[in-house]
């Protein structure tokens, strides 16, 4: 079984890479609907609609084209084409996701004894695609 080590994850937003990051979340999500009829003891379900929805974390670069392209307030609102790479910048074998999202926060953090950080989450629409690099 192959394991991955995170630290080398990387967030695109379009072409330009999201510097800093520290961690990003994809949601794969599907609904379901109640199929039960009457007679029946268990309940049944189908598969329905699916979505996607994430966040990405960083420490903050006000320098960052990246960063700024996520985390500017007229950003918020806006659809971008997101492309993540759990593994990082794709080599043979490994899978990334792209797809349109819409940027739903993006929040700035300032602790008093730890970096600044940003934090910006998405709503996907429509599909997403995994690709593995051949």
């Amino acid at each position: 079984m192959a394991t991955v080590h995170g630290n080398g994850g990387t967030v695109k937003i379009g072409t330009t890479a999201i510097a800093e990051i520290r961690n990003f979340t994809l949601n794969r999500n599907a609904d379901t609907v109640d199929t039960t009829t009457m007679g029946t003891v268990a309940r049944t379900f189908t598969s329905s609609l699916t979505s996607w929805d994430g966040s990405v974390s960083a420490l903050w670069d006000p320098d960052d084209a990246g960063q700024i392209l996520g985390v500017l307030p007229a950003a918020i609102g806006t659809e971008v084409t997101l492309v993540m790479a759990p593994e990082g910048d794709a080599t043979s074998g490994d899978v990334w996701y792209t797809g349109t999202a819409i940027i739903t926060s993006a929040p700035i953090s300032t602790p008093h004894d730890e970096m600044v950080t940003i934090e910006f989450t998405f709503q996907g629409t429509g599909t997403l695609t995994e690709t593995t690099t051949a």
